[in-house]
């Protein structure tokens, strides 16, 4: 007897076999046991979710005629005779059968009543593939039926099918099936096959299954045929080409310290050691995922999840930035897609880690306001140590200048040791507080360069205008825009701009900022040709000018 793949020989035959969708099976069962069985039906749901074996399931008891809680009895002549092929369930494949001939020698034997059972099943699958001639031949049998046919359409691509079928069908969303499901019918499996396993190996497999039953049963059946009969968690990794959960971790740490050299250096290992890096992608994804679900939800939502690997989880999630952690995750999923485009691989994982590593380099407002935090983080910090820097100076200097106060040893001291102490204390107030102007600095620069490169991109004449101002800095719940007094006219023509202006400001900060200019002091004009030759090239690109001598 030649062997039979595992989702083929684990094919539910009954609606009490179906893994994680207990809301169709239920409504379904309900129907038969009430006798309201409906025209047309429409299951629709991601790849190996069970839309096609619902649809047999389904197809066999409602021609049962004695079904036990709307299950067929698996018994009687009908169930014995519909369990093999059988006349009056009849699929067809609409990938291969889409034309309007096949449809209309549909309609033609759909008169036939059925041979054995009490219904004539016609099962449609990847019915989005008929073409607009089918699908407008399907349509008068839909709208017509005979009483003993009824029609179940499959698809995991809903939004392609004509609206006029979808109001005359009954439609079901199947779900993808959770990973702790896929993990439970996986261990009853392979016990069944008499093999062991690690849970983690099993957990692995569900995972990378991504919500589909079949997709889980045939990893599977690769890891008994690699494993024989162990499967372990080290074997599973290199049957999927992923990586582990600890080199997860170790990646999840470079990029939550913005560590370039750490995720590099992950990048290269994976690689060296053959690891498929579109995989690795949506692994680092997933766990990304993972995180900011720890961070936002706490470790509830993570039940599925052994407890160790959910406890490192959340502590990741507590040093972890979640703005941060969506950019990442953002950039990953663009990665992904343009894996599909591109011929070196490597260079794009590369190029995402360092960017999801250095947000300095990206102009978006997600890497703003990431850049923005980490300045008001460090901002809080020199605020922090200036403040104690201060207080120590201040208390220094008040026990140095009154002569007679006690030290805490109950020893007055000498005016000027208390001086020597303030002396001492002065140069970390001075370095607390340059640090703190050099950061309020560099956001105050990030905030213009960001807002002058969105307006270079929506509003290229604001744009130009801005570039001949002296910069901006934001104000309390003002944003001013500086011009020297030369500049009267362009001063007049951003005022009237400022709407527009408050709105990119608003994508950029998250904040409405009332938008105002004011006057510099007066220093010496421009040359107007060099202001020129800077918008040419600024426009163009330098790589893209030529000067000319005179001579020339």
């Amino acid at each position: 007897m030649s062997y039979k793949a595992l989702y083929r020989k684990w094919r539910p035959e009954f609606f009490r076999d179906v893994v994680g969708q207990e809301v169709i099976v239920r409504t379904l069962r309900a129907q038969i046991a009430s006798g309201h069985i409906a025209h047309a039906y429409l299951f629709t749901g991601p790849r190996g979710t069970g839309k096609t074996s619902m649809a047999k399931i389904f197809a066999r008891a409602i021609n049962c005629p004695e079904p036990e809680e709307g299950d067929a009895c698996g018994k009687c002549e009908v169930c014995a005779a519909l369990r093999g092929e059988a006349m009056d369930i009849i699929e067809m494949d609409a990938a291969s059968n889409n034309g309007v001939d096949e449809i209309r020698a549909l309609r033609e034997n759909i008169v036939f009543p059925p041979a054995v059972g009490k219904y004539k099943v016609y099962i449609i699958d990847e019915v989005h593939m008929l073409s607009q001639g089918a699908f407008n031949a399907l349509l008068k049998t839909l709208e017509e039926p005979p009483e003993h046919a009824v029609f179940i359409l499959a698809t995991t691509e809903v939004h392609k099918l004509p609206a006029t079928i979808l109001s005359r069908c009954q439609r079901f969303n199947f779900k993808s099936i959770s990973v702790s499901d896929i993990s439970g019918y996986l261990e009853k499996v392979l016990k069944a096959s008499g093999a062991s396993f690690e849970p983690q190996a099993v957990e692995l497999i569900a995972r990378s299954a991504e919500g589909g039953m079949r997709d889980a049963l045939s990893i599977a059946d690769m890891c008994l045929s690699y494993c024989g009969d162990k499967v372990g968690y080290e074997d599973v990794v290199s049957i999927l080409g992923t990586a582990d959960r600890e080199f997860m971790f170790k990646c999840a740490e470079a990029l939550i310290d913005s560590d370039v050299k750490g995720a590099l250096d992950a990048c290269a290992q994976l690689i060296d050691g053959g690891g498929d890096i579109g995989v690795f992608i949506r692994d680092i994804m997933s766990h990304l995922s993972d995180v900011l679900t720890a961070k936002l939800a706490g470790r509830e939502a993570l039940k599925a999840l052994p407890e160790d690997i959910a406890k490192r989880l959340c502590l990741q999630g507590e040093r972890a930035d979640s703005d941060r952690l969506m950019r990442a995750i953002e950039l990953l999923a663009q990665a992904e897609s343009e894996l599909k485009q591109h011929s070196r691989p490597r260079v794009i994982l590369s190029a995402v880690m360092a960017r999801i590593c250095t947000p300095r380099l990206e102009e978006d407002a997600s890497a703003l306001r990431d850049r923005l935090s980490s300045l008001e983080k460090e901002l809080d910090r020199l605020k922090t140590e200036g403040a104690a820097a201060m207080s120590q100076a201040g208390q220094s200097g008040r026990r140095g200048d009154q002569p007679g106060i006690e030290s805490s040893s109950g020893i007055p001291r000498p005016a000027k040791e208390a001086r020597a102490d303030s002396a001492k204390a002065g140069p970390a107030v001075k370095k607390a507080s340059s640090a703190r102007n050099e950061a309020e600095s560099a956001s105050q620069s990030e905030l213009w360069e960001a807002l002058l490169a969105r307006m270079r991109k929506n509003a290229m004449p604001v744009y130009m205008t801005l570039k001949s101002a002296e910069g901006g800095r934001r104000q309390d719940n003002a944003y001013i825009i500086m011009f020297a007094p030369e500049h009267e006219s362009k001063m007049k023509f951003i005022s009237g701009k400022a709407e527009a202006i408050a709105k990119e400001l608003e994508a950029l900060t998250g904040e409405k900022l009332a938008v105002r200019t004011e006057q510099t002091a007066s220093e010496p004009k421009k040359n107007e040709q060099d202001e020129l030759i800077a918008n040419i090239i600024d426009i163009f690109g330098e790589e893209n000018i030529h000067f000319k001598d005179s001579e020339e």
